[in-house]
């Protein structure tokens, strides 16, 4: 049997009961030569058996120890025999065509190592939040000053995830699609088709909105000090990175006088200051100020 084109990477904690939707919606696409590469991070409830129900050789089931999604990514990628990655987050899906139109896209546009297609954000009732598909030539540029992009709709060469993945450490638990994607934008065009193929859904469960301000804290750290490692990063974005970074920081700033931590939250807008003065000026650290005032 031939490699497939397509290997969809699947991480999975704790999701029983939004597994199967997640992963029908890949065994509904209309392209067929793809694979699914379930992660499990260690879940402690049903998954694997909901996972079980398939009886589908594309499908591949791995369990591990939990070691929080980035690690789990990487352990997927590196069981990857598809010519393209594409990642799925267990309680999202795609759409019947996103197969087909991601295979259409890279083959017009002669293979780019990285793809990425339109998609739209809903909540549990499936009403529309947002769409993304106004992506142009600028993208790769624009990245450093929003994460615009999502793992469900990007599509990367195999060969180049060899070279750059995700952060190999537990800590990478926010913002590490960004830095993966930042340090592939500084080495390759990101080529968009804005048709929509995917959708998020946004839900009270979900894992970024039950973060606390010290795994935070860990997380963007991490994140930084490995950027900052990067010249081909820093070559590229050059002095944007300082913006990026007190950015980081307020958003650690607030965060924590959430969490009415406010002398920690201080320090943060403060390194904020360092890294960007002009970010005294911006919405984000003029809230966490009058958060950390009143």
């Amino acid at each position: 049997m031939s490699n497939p084109f397509f290997s969809i990477v699947m991480p999975v904690y704790n999701r029983e009961r939004l597994v199967e939707r997640a992963i029908q919606s890949v065994l509904d696409q209309t392209f067929h030569s793809f694979e699914v590469i379930v992660v499990d991070d260690g879940s402690t409830d049903g998954t694997g058996n909901a996972v079980a129900k398939f009886k589908d050789a594309r499908i591949k089931y791995f369990y591990k120890q939990n070691e929080e999604r980035s690690i789990a990514r990487n352990y997927g990628i590196e069981r990857a025999a598809g010519q393209y990655v594409n990642f799925l987050d267990s309680d999202d899906m795609f759409y019947p065509e996103h197969l087909q139109i991601a295979h259409e896209a890279v083959a017009k546009r002669g293979a780019p190592e990285i793809l990425h297609t339109g998609y739209e954000i809903k909540d549990e009732l499936g009403k529309v939040l947002a769409r993304r598909d106004q992506f142009t030539n600028t993208v790769n540029k624009e990245l450093i000053f929003d994460n615009c992009l999502q793992c469900n709709s990007i599509f990367i060469k195999k060969s180049a995830l060899n070279e750059i993945a995700f952060i190999q450490s537990r800590d990478a638990i926010l913002s590490e699609d960004w830095f993966l994607w930042l340090r592939l934008a500084a080495r390759y065009p990101i080529h968009c088709d804005n048709r929509v193929t995917s959708v998020v859904y946004e839900h009270s469960q979900r894992s970024l909105n039950q973060l606390k301000a010290a795994k935070v804290e860990r997380s963007i750290l991490l994140i930084l000090e490995n950027l900052e490692a990067d010249d081909v990063f820093k070559r590229y974005y050059g002095r944007f990175y300082n913006r990026f970074k007190a950015r980081k920081f307020c958003f650690i700033a607030l965060i924590f006088v959430i969490e009415n931590n406010k002398s920690r939250s201080l320090f943060y807008l403060k390194e904020a200051l360092k890294s960007y003065p002009s970010v005294v000026f911006a919405k984000a650290f003029l809230a966490v100020l009058k958060k950390i005032i009143l």
